[in-house]
């Protein structure tokens, strides 16, 4: 009968009452007013690290060019669901390297997704240009290093171009940080 109190009810059996206020120290009905039982955090706590959710993010958003880019040389297609899965792909990486739980590392998902899509875009121009003029992939690689080339695709991206930059920033801004979450 330890865990019976005075009117005969489980105290661990009972279900949880969601009106309490977690974040407030607790003070028991017929407990001595002097004593508290202190706070306990929702979840643990883990170092938050902005420098690996940046390297995070940019190791991730240059795997998902290489995707974008390969998927749309390949089918001379782009898709949706592509741009959505490389988002997603960077903004769990920012997460799980970062830890983080404020809008910055949202926003570090979010740029690292954009730049993911547009380098793949890049990519996918390049290599589809080089086998049409049947010139050597090394080479016409070269030429993203010319800032011109960048400012001229930039020129004749269509609003669907823009737009699947747009999900994969959301996607990457949503899923680079855990929300901590109180009870109220």
């Amino acid at each position: 009968m330890l865990n019976q109190s005075s009117s005969g009810i489980d105290p661990l059996e009972t279900p949880f009452d969601e009106s309490l206020d977690l974040n407030e120290s607790i003070v028991a009905e017929n407990a001595d007013p002097e004593i508290v039982v202190p706070e306990v955090p929702l979840i643990a706590a883990r170092p938050q690290s902005l420098v690996l959710a940046i390297l995070g993010g940019f190791v991730a958003a240059l795997i998902g060019a290489t995707v974008w880019a390969l998927f749309v040389a390949l089918t001379q297609r782009e898709i949706i669901w592509v741009a959505l899965a490389v988002g997603w792909f960077v903004g769990l990486i920012v997460r799980r390297m970062g830890h983080g739980t404020t809008r910055v590392f949202g926003l570090v998902g979010a740029v690292s997704a954009g730049f993911s899509i547009l380098l793949g875009t890049l990519l996918a121009g390049v290599v589809l240009a080089s086998r049409d003029r049947a010139f050597p992939l090394g080479i016409a690689l070269l030429a993203l290093l010319n800032p011109g080339l960048w400012i001229e695709v930039m020129r004749v991206f269509t609003p669907f171009d823009w737009a699947f930059i747009a999900f994969a920033i959301y996607q990457g801004y949503t899923l680079s940080f855990s929300r901590v979450r109180t009870r109220r």
